[in-house]
């Protein structure tokens, strides 16, 4: 099984920000929802060892990874995707507790105009990711 190590950076109205790495060599910057205590769709999912399985999703129409048994969540996937900001702060987020991939961090214009700490090159991270995986089960490791 391939292992995908995700460290993160302290959590911030921002999103939680870290880097993916592999045991051979690659590596991806991720962002996910700040830490909100496990909140259902506003908070990024604890620290732990997930197996991450490709499946469906049928909100993107595509197979992406997906991690099993993440406490109190479901359909929790790495998929791409710009902002996870705290949304209770008016923040925009493309994330409802999922991981975003992407090659560079950045910011970008929110909905409302602003600039804001985003994730960037997501799709093209997304596909070397796949790639990378190949298919297979994954164990995913997230730490801080």
């Amino acid at each position: 099984m391939k292992i995908l190590t995700i460290t993160r950076q302290p959590s911030t109205d921002s999103g939680t920000f870290g880097q993916a790495t592999t045991g051979d060599g690659y590596s991806w910057y991720t962002l996910e929802l700040p830490w909100l205590e496990n909140q259902p769709d506003v908070s990024c999912i604890p620290l732990g060892t997930y197996t991450a399985k490709l499946q469906y999703s049928p909100h993107f129409e595509t197979d992406l990874y997906h991690l099993i048994d993440v406490p109190n969540r479901e359909a929790v996937e790495i998929h791409s995707g710009n902002f996870a900001g705290n949304k209770l702060m008016g923040l925009d987020s493309d994330v409802l507790g999922c991981v975003l991939v992407g090659k560079m961090v950045g910011s970008l214009n929110n909905s409302r105009h602003q600039l804001q700490p985003a994730i960037l090159s997501s799709k093209a991270a997304l596909t070397e990711m796949m790639d990378w995986a190949d298919g297979e089960d994954l164990q995913i490791v997230i730490t801080q």
